[in-house]
Formats: C-alpha cells, sequence, structure tokens
C-alpha cells in the first residue's frame, strides 16, 4: 500500500512537472503572431489609397482628399511599424538558435 501511494505521488509529481506552462507562448502561437504582423506589413501598402478614396468619396471634396491621406499615411505607418514589431516579437524565442543557422 504504501509503495503504491509513492509511486501514484511520483508519477503526479512526474506528470504536473512536464506540462507546459502557460505563461511560455508554444509554436502555434509564435506562427500566428508571425504571421498576424506579415500580413500587416503587406497590407500596409495599400492603406493609404483605400483611405484615401473611402474618405473623398464620404466627405466633401478639399476635406476628404486631406483626410484620406491623413488618415492612410498614419495606418500605413502604424500598420507597417506594428507588423514589423510583431513579427520581431514572435521571432525572439527562436534568436537563441541563430549560431546553429551561421555554421
Amino acid at each position: 500500500m504504501y509503495k503504491k501511494c509513492i509511486l501514484t505521488g511520483l508519477l503526479l509529481l512526474f506528470f504536473l512537472s512536464t506540462t507546459p506552462s502557460p505563461a511560455v507562448a508554444d509554436d502555434a502561437e509564435n506562427i500566428a503572431g508571425f504571421t498576424s504582423g506579415f500580413s500587416r506589413v503587406l497590407t500596409s501598402a495599400f492603406q493609404l489609397p483605400l483611405k484615401l478614396v473611402n474618405d473623398t468619396f464620404t466627405q466633401p471634396f478639399p476635406l476628404g482628399v486631406l483626410y484620406g491621406v491623413i488618415d492612410g499615411t498614419v495606418s500605413t505607418v502604424t500598420n507597417l511599424v506594428g507588423g514589423t514589431f510583431e513579427m520581431a516579437a514572435a521571432a525572439a524565442p527562436y534568436a537563441k538558435y541563430a549560431w546553429i543557422a551561421a555554421l
């Protein structure tokens, strides 16, 4: 009986210690973050024309063009910088393997 309790306790301790920590991002989360950042970088080039056309057609002529240029520029820069940082944050856990790639 005593041996079964010890064996059960050791097995329970083993299985609890090998479960992944929720604080550490796994590979799927890193890949999702990288692809999200990559799509933000790719679509940032289309933000200026889309915002320009949308604001030109929804607002009066001189202000619509001005608002579209400002809104599109801010959106383009925000998506470009945010996507770059999102890709860098997703790739950061793999930086420790960079020396292997250099060989």
